[in-house]
Parts: C-alpha cells; structure tokens; sequence
C-alpha cells in the first residue's frame, strides 16, 4: 500500500500517487528543499539570489 507524495523537478510539482501535476512553480529553479514537515517547499532563486517558500 502506498500513501502517495509529492515529488518536485525545476518547474512543477507532481503527485506521485495519480502521476498528475497540481502546480507549476512560480519561478524555475535548480535548487529545491522540502521543508521537514513537507507542509513547504523552499525555492533558490539562482539569478537574483533569494529564496522563496511555497506552501
């Protein structure tokens, strides 16, 4: 049995239990952290050098 999750690449989000994208990231990114309790993700922006969180 699985519970599902989400998985991430430099421009999407994907659920990787229906193999759908729920959401597209507001910008495009190389660089992604899950926050421990994945309730967020933390996007580096390389080219302006800030970092944005995404819930």
């Amino acid at each position: 049995m699985t519970t599902g999750g989400i998985a991430a690449s430099g421009t999407c989000l994907y659920d990787t239990e229906t193999v759908t994208v729920p959401c597209d990231l507001p910008i495009a990114t190389t660089t992604l952290i899950f926050a421990l309790h994945m309730h967020a993700l933390v996007l580096c922006d390389v080219v302006n050098g800030q970092l944005a969180q995404m819930k």
